[in-house]
């Protein structure tokens, strides 16, 4: 008998309703998304993907990508504006985020960390790990820092401290992760009131690869199906993107912001320019 996997499956509001949408008559479309986990053979998803209301993908494994160490450098005092801020243009910009709710799905939040001392309070965390809502990497902690950390001994390290409300989702543990988790933190976010959600993470496709050969699978086929599994998860992505899109016209809109890679490595292989590895 085949084997069954995780599975994240979708179920959209219904096509009609969302012809409805589009064409303006948002009250039709009542109906909300759906995000379920089922254990499901290969041959049991590929049926429910021929539902045009549905998508479905196997869990595949996240992954942070973690700073490359550049030697030793003299720390240098960034003045009123870290140098990214200052990159960015904020000096200029007298948008603060006012009004806004922004959604964090990440690795937790050190709440207490004095760059949040201002919204502390207004702060909601959600762990979709299950080993609890301690930030144990730091990674997500300084990700929503550079979105909405106030100033912290003279400089402002946030984009938008002014925001209304943080959503912080632990998608990302100690023991990792999967797409699992972060469909549902998606969800939240959106069940929420999230207007931004942000995910400055990626899926591990060459993790997922090497543990299939680990498991016994020879080289090529390991790789095919996790290309497979990975092309199943990009469709998946796109299903909940277009309904975010199309659920505008009856809640708030929300914009879905995603790294789209932090793993150049253009100074290693001089054929390609750096921009191309960023893609």
């Amino acid at each position: 008998m085949a084997e069954s996997r995780e599975y994240v499956v979708l179920t959209r509001p219904s096509t009609k309703s969302l012809s409805m949408m589009r064409a303006g008559a948002g009250e039709a479309a009542s109906e909300p998304p759906k995000v379920e986990v089922m254990k499901l053979q290969d041959r049991e998803a590929a049926e429910i993907r021929r539902d045009p209301d549905k998508a479905a993908a196997p869990a595949m494994p996240l992954a942070l990508i973690q700073p490359r160490a550049r030697g030793d450098e003299p720390a240098q005092h960034p003045g009123d504006l870290t140098w990214g801020l200052q990159a960015l243009g904020v000096n200029r910009n007298t948008l603060t985020g006012e009004g806004i709710t922004v959604a964090v799905l990440d690795t937790g939040i050190d709440k207490e960390h004095e760059a949040f001392a201002h919204i502390r309070e207004r702060i909601k965390i959600a762990d979709f790990t299950g080993e609890g809502e301690a930030d144990e990497d730091g990674h997500g902690t300084h990700c929503a820092g550079t979105i909405f950390g106030s100033t912290v001994n003279g400089t402002r390290i946030g984009v938008a401290p002014g925001i209304q409300r943080a959503l912080v989702g632990k998608v990302i543990g100690k023991n990792g992760s999967s797409t699992v988790s972060l469909m549902k933190g998606i969800q939240w976010s959106l069940d929420s009131g999230a207007h931004i959600i942000s995910m400055s993470l990626g899926i591990d496709f060459p993790g997922f690869a090497e543990s299939l050969i680990k498991a016994g699978y020879p080289r090529d086929i390991a790789f095919s199906r996790a290309l497979q599994d990975y092309r199943d998860n990009l469709g998946l992505f796109e299903a909940i993107a277009e309904l975010i899109q199309s659920s505008s016209y009856i809640r708030q809109p929300t914009i879905v912001v995603a790294a789209a890679g932090n793993e150049s490595r253009g100074d290693e292989d001089p054929v390609l320019p750096d921009y191309l590895w960023a893609v």
